[in-house]
C-alpha cells in the first residue's frame, strides 16, 4: 500500500510526524492492516508518544497476535513507561512466537535485573 511505503521512507528519513499522518491514510484506506499499526507505533515511540505507540501496537495484535515484533515493539514501549510487568510479558510472548529473537530476550532479562 502506498501510504504505507511513504511512511516507512519518512520513518527512515526521521520524519516522525509525517510518517504518522501517512500510517493513519493507509489505515483509513485498510483498518485491518496491521504492519501499518505496528509501524505506526514505532514512528510514535520514536516521537517518545509511548502510550499512543502501546495503542497502536494493541490495535496491530487484535488484527494478528502472532507478530513477535509487534509483541516486542510494545515491550519496548512499555518499558519506556516504566511498566515493567507488561513489558516483561509482551517480551514472553515475543519470545513464544519466536524463540529466536534475542532482542526480546535481551530486553526481559534487562528488566527482571532492574527489578532485583
Amino acid at each position: 500500500m502506498a501510504w504505507s511505503n511513504r511512511g516507512l521512507v519518512l520513518g527512515e528519513l526521521k520524519q516522525y510526524a509525517e510518517a504518522v499522518d501517512s500510517y493513519d491514510k493507509a489505515i483509513a484506506l485498510k483498518p485491518d492492516f496491521d504492519a501499518a499499526w505496528d509501524s505506526r507505533g514505532v514512528v510514535l515511540s520514536n516521537l517518545g508518544r509511548y502510550a499512543e505507540a502501546v495503542a497502536s501496537y494493541d490495535r496491530a495484535i487484535a488484527i494478528n497476535s502472532n507478530e513477535d515484533i509487534t509483541w516486542y515493539n510494545r515491550g519496548n514501549a512499555l518499558d519506556k513507561l516504566g511498566k515493567n510487568t507488561a513489558a516483561v510479558a509482551s517480551y514472553d510472548r515475543a519470545i513464544s512466537i519466536n524463540p529466536s529473537n534475542t532482542d526480546a530476550k535481551h530486553n526481559r532479562e534487562i528488566i527482571l535485573r532492574k527489578q532485583t
